[in-house]
């Protein structure tokens, strides 16, 4: 008997594929806490169905959904023995205290229960190049923490962890001198490197004690911190043992240096001295095949793949030869790092930090980093700049001028080497930086906009040939001969149109007389080669100011015009904010006046009245006296008039 299988309602389509958080949890026999680090360690997170109804089973609303093969591949985790083992170690801690019993509260936390994340790393990340390709975020997060206040380090180990990680990293950046892009904002430090032919790029906060943010729940942060700082472990291992270097990382000594472990940690965290190499693996060199380069020489793409080598290259070499001396103010880290990740030599007072290589007095110093416009003590063989010079010349991939940054200089744009939009608004920074980048010289950089008059001159030699020569014909030219016949000429004109009677337009009544071409062109050759005489006109200052403003718009893109118009109403609106501001001030200065006065005056007179009219004063207090002496005789009157009328009534009564 053959016929079809009859399948149960909900054990097939959306409604089987997808399970509630309660029924993974009971599945799982986990509390929420537990689940939740769970499947942050895991990499398991709640999906979005495609008919949430359905996969509902027909129940309405919002729930957190997630796969069900997911949670069977949870079932079988050691780790949740492991959240087991630490749920029965809290109850016998709990049973101890309240027992008051030390012996067994102290064999009781002598048990450290402490997962092993390793083959959750190895699940996640199959090969190496995963690895980095996702350490944006672990970097990131471990940098945050080794920030913290000191009242937010509930757990001093991972604290201590993240630290001792990223300084490792930042040693391997700067050995192997892959740093790219750097940018400073209000959140921190962004840094960029290519680390593997992986582009990664992370966060560094301010050096600043960092605060608890609202809505921030640490202990979630605290779990992806643990993961992270495993894969950040594994990661630097591999990476120091490319380039040749001794993990963990131990820093070359000088003879006769006996120093403890301590400072030693020290002088390693200050990334400013050297490394250990290992003796065991020979360091290879990195050949690369050109095979490709040979082939089609002409192609853009592979000059282009040639030229962002050959940046690259000099990038890595920007600080070589150079020494720089930083001031107490600057952030020793950051520029630290960044000096060193391109070749440059840096130290600082001995005083301040330890790892100084030179003191301030010394003649090797090519360059000072200070953030302070007034220096005590200046050196004449050494430039004193400002901290942007070290980053904008790292975004620009070569060594900006230094008179732009001098201190107490208004420091141009911070441009972000990030936004590589080509579409939108490129500001004149950003092109003087793209510019650089792309190989040109710094005097075709900085003249990417052109003046009108530049414009003339190079079209007048785009038209004028190579065998006329305009000098030769008008080197006897008189000019004030060329005036007076325009004089005349305008005269003749003048007279014309006052003698036309019956309204007729002159054909050459739209015509403007101006200076002819050869002329202008033989007086700018003038001008740029050899001394000649100059025609000025006498102008007004309003007219200087408009044409300063129509040369100025004239700098601008047809696209920017909008936005310097925009910029140029708003200036007029504060303006007339401003005055109509000024002119309510002077209103309100009158009427505060103009009270002061009257409140003067009313003081005065009520001092006159006070001494004038104390006589006043008595005649009305007497005044005052006999009328109550009246009302009270008239209220006894009226009693006696009542009780005679009272007595005759009683009389009458009597009688009765």
């Amino acid at each position: 008997m053959g016929g079809t299988v009859k399948v149960k309602k909900g054990m097939k389509g959306e409604a089987y594929k997808y399970v509630t958080r309660t029924y993974a949890m009971k599945k799982l026999q986990l509390n929420p806490a537990d689940f939740r680090r769970l499947c942050i360690l895991k990499g398991v997170y709640p999906q979005e169905p495609k008919n949430r109804v359905k996969a509902q089973r027909g129940k309405h609303g919002i729930k957190l959904l997630y796969l069900r093969k997911d949670i069977r591949f949870l079932m079988h985790e050691p780790i949740i023995w492991k959240f087991r083992d630490r749920k029965i170690k809290r109850r016998r801690l709990l049973h101890a205290e309240r027992k008051d019993d030390r012996d067994k509260r102290r064999s009781v936390r002598q048990f450290e229960i402490d997962p092993n994340l390793d083959h959750i790393i190895l699940e996640r990340y199959p090969t190496f190049i995963d690895a980095v390709r996702d350490l944006d975020d672990p970097l990131t997060t471990c940098f945050l923490f080794a920030k913290l206040c000191k009242s937010l380090r509930r757990k001093q180990t991972l604290v201590h962890m993240s630290n001792m990680l990223t300084v490792e990293f930042m040693h391997y950046v700067i050995a192997a001198r892959c740093l790219k892009k750097v940018f400073i904002s209000v959140k921190g430090y962004y840094y960029q490197a290519d680390i593997m032919g992986q582009t990664v790029t992370w966060i560094v906060p301010h050096p600043l004690a960092l605060l608890k943010p609202r809505g921030v729940n640490l202990k979630i942060m605290r779990t992806f911190l643990e993961f992270y700082i495993v894969l950040l472990g594994f990661v630097n291992y591999r990476l120091y043992q490319s380039l040749n270097l001794q993990y963990p990382p131990r820093i070359i000594q000088e003879a006769g240096d006996g120093k403890s472990s301590t400072e030693i940690g020290d002088l390693i965290s200050t990334l400013n001295r050297p490394l250990v190499k290992t003796k065991e693996i020979q360091e290879d060199e990195v050949q690369i095949d050109e095979h490709l380069m040979q082939e089609d020489d002409t192609d853009e793409t592979i000059l282009e793949v040639k030229r962002e080598r050959d940046m690259d290259a000099r990038q890595s070499k920007l600080f070589e030869g150079l020494k720089f001396f930083l001031g107490r103010e600057t952030n020793l880290e950051s520029l630290t790092f960044v000096i060193k990740a391109c070749g440059g030599m840096v130290s600082w007072d001995k005083t301040f930090n330890c790892g100084s290589t030179y003191q301030e007095d010394d003649q090797i110093i090519t360059h000072q980093i200070v953030d302070r416009p007034n220096v005590t003590r200046k050196h004449l063989s050494r430039y004193y700049v400002q901290p942007q010079w070290v980053y904008d010349s790292i975004n620009a991939r070569t060594l900006l001028p230094v008179q732009d940054y001098f201190p107490g200089a208004s420091l141009p744009a911070h441009v972000s080497p990030f936004d590589t939009g080509e579409d939108r608004y490129i500001p004149p920074e950003k092109q003087r930086l793209n510019a650089l980048r792309s190989g040109k010289p710094i005097q075709d950089a900085s003249n990417f906009v052109r003046s009108a008059e530049e414009e003339e001159l190079d079209r007048f030699d785009d038209v004028q040939s190579d065998d006329e020569d305009p000098l030769e014909q008008y080197q006897d030219y008189d000019e004030s001969e060329y005036y007076k016949e325009l004089d005349d000429d305008y005269e003749e004109d003048e007279d014309d149109e006052k003698g036309n009677d019956d309204g007729e337009k002159k054909e050459d009544e739209d015509e403007e007389f101006e200076i002819p071409e050869r002329v202008n062109e033989r007086r700018v050759r003038n001008m740029a080669v050899q001394r000649g005489s100059l025609f000025k006109k006498e102008t007004t200052k309003e007219e200087d100011q408009l044409a300063e403003l129509n040369l100025r718009k004239l700098r601008f893109k047809t696209k920017e015009k909008r936005f310097y118009e925009k910029l140029k109403r708003k200036e007029k609106q504060a303006d007339a904010a401003r005055e109509r501001l000024a002119y309510s001030r002077i209103l309100m200065e009158k009427e505060i006046a103009q009270k002061e006065a009257t409140t003067r005056e009313g003081k005065e007179k009520h001092f006159i009245n006070e001494l004038i009219g104390e006589d006043i004063k008595q005649k009305k207090e007497m005044l005052a006296k006999r009328k109550k002496e009246r009302m009270a005789s008239k209220a006894k009157l009226k009693k006696m008039d009542r009780k005679q009328i009272k007595a005759e009534e009683r009389k009458k009564k009597q009688k009765s």
